[in-house]
């Protein structure tokens, strides 16, 4: 008696999609800085103000100790 072939699951048929596409975004992300710490203008950082006005916004439960 054959046996019946097992169904691949999602995650088996697209990881290297997903793995190219987390990829491609860090290559871009990389070649923007690059491109802006060549050209020497100012990069968008965050500011210290935002970061800390985004941590008074988190859900007690998510902030840090």
């Amino acid at each position: 008696m054959p046996r019946r072939r097992q169904e691949t699951l999602w995650i088996h048929r697209w990881s290297r999609w997903i793995i190219g596409a987390i990829a491609l975004m860090g290559a871009c992300g990389t070649a923007y800085l690059t491109v802006v710490k060549v050209m020497g203008a100012m990069q968008p950082v965050p500011r210290v103000g935002a970061i800390v006005s985004s941590l008074a916004l988190m859900p007690k439960f998510l902030a840090f100790p």
